[in-house]
């Protein structure tokens, strides 16, 4: 299913609540990542500032014993270093990975930290309000960005375990069921915020993401517009003359289109150009770095990344036994009508001076030798007349493993 199909199904179901499918869920924590860089970046460092301080002001505030105090100051520096450093990462933007941890670590640190000063106040080893508990976790939960139901279970949890601490060591009365009732209010509060916060989140990214892919996507055959492929084309030529990858460019035209739209009808035209669309995105152009566009009314372009030069015509040429087998009814008479295309296909390796309206312009006159041999045929040359040996080398092993990985093997 195309990006632009699953948004469209989200947006009909209002399913912003699920999961998204991996990509599409992978792209919106990314997002989130990036949107919430600042926010996580000055809620660590305050709150780090605020812990590592403690030690100075602490002892007038929290009045802790005096043995305790060496303790609270190695403790207090030592989650005061990690939060800097979680800090660091996430504004550098390290390992995502790594980042994930050094944030789990801290926010987990941080709550069990103001727990167990809690738990020493009840032993009358420090005054440490309940209070405090709820600024260090909302401060995370408002301005973290972190997955709601992660951060909704830790916030239940702090809280709940307050509240039992509360009961359990001053007794059931009302102070201690005022404290509970506050903690608690404070504890729902934080799930619903959270909930509520990405709910919103993900309303917004959808929105987002269906324009942009609208702009993308031609509606009707789910292929890339030919306004993406102006952009991405070039990009993508220099990435494979970086990479030293080769490429294939292929012009594909629909045979005789205006004699089906005059003869069926245009309606019955636009199926025969989802289907040959839809044919092209599940079989013939679906790896990350390959292109499929629409490149005009009924003509389709290629762009296939890093492809073994045996492999092109192969792959061109089962694309037109694909079309050919398309199973397509005149709606009218029920009878079945046959479709063909041709095909103009080049392949290279980049080479600085190479333009993109240069390798486009050797497919499309490719495409009209197709045409006039006959169309239903496809005519493939290298761009380059002077292709050596060592360039068109490689073993059977990898030309089969090239057919794996486009799905045909």
């Amino acid at each position: 299913m195309s990006e632009l199909s699953q948004l469209e199904d989200i947006r009909k179901q209002r399913a912003y609540g699920k999961r998204f499918s991996p990509s599409l869920e992978a792209d919106f924590r990314d997002t989130q990542r990036r949107r919430h860089r600042l926010g996580r970046v000055v809620t660590f460092v305050i709150q780090a500032l605020c812990i590592g301080g403690a030690p100075w002001y602490g002892s007038q505030l929290f009045a802790p014993q005096a043995w305790l105090r060496p303790w609270l100051m190695l403790g207090d520096s030592a989650l005061a270093l990690l939060l800097l450093v979680t800090a660091f990462a996430t504004y550098r933007r390290h390992d995502v990975r790594q980042t994930q941890i050094f944030q789990a670590t801290s926010v987990i640190a941080v709550a069990w930290g103001a727990l167990f000063l809690r738990y020493l106040s009840f032993h009358g080893l420090l005054d440490w309000p309940p209070e405090i508990i709820s600024v260090l976790i909302l401060s995370t939960v408002v301005f973290g960005g972190f997955s709601w139901i992660r951060m909704a279970v830790g916030a239940i949890f702090s809280f709940g375990l307050a509240s039992a601490m509360e009961l359990y060591f001053n007794g059931v009365n009302q102070a201690s069921a005022l404290t509970v009732f506050s903690l608690s209010f404070m504890g729902l509060i934080a799930a619903f915020a959270v909930y509520v916060h990405e709910m919103l989140s993900r309303v917004a990214w959808v929105n987002l993401r269906y324009a942009d892919a609208l702009a993308r996507t031609d509606p009707l055959t789910g292929l890339s517009t030919r306004a993406e492929f102006n952009r991405v084309f070039n990009s993508r030529l220099a990435q494979a003359r970086r990479d030293r990858r080769r490429v294939a460019v292929l012009l594909l035209d629909i045979d005789h289109f205006k004699i089906v739209n005059d003869s069926y009808g245009h309606l019955f035209g636009d199926v025969v150009l989802h289907d040959v669309g839809k044919l092209i995105r599940q079989d013939f152009a679906r790896r990350p770095l390959d292109l499929r566009v629409r490149f005009g009314g009924e003509e389709v372009a290629i762009l296939w990344y890093d492809i073994d030069e045996r492999l092109v015509h192969v792959l061109a040429e089962r694309l037109l036994e694909s079309i050919r087998a398309l199973v397509l009814v005149d709606p009218t008479t029920g009878k079945a009508v046959p479709v063909t295309a041709s095909i103009g296909l080049t392949w290279l390796q980049p080479r600085d001076g190479i333009t993109p309206v240069a390798v486009l312009k050797k497919a499309d006159e490719l495409l009209y030798q197709a045409k006039r041999k006959g169309r239903d045929r496809v005519v493939v040359q290298p761009y380059y007349d002077d292709i050596d040996d060592t360039e068109r080398a490689s073993s059977d092993e990898a030309y089969e493993r090239e057919l794996a990985r486009f799905g045909h093997a």
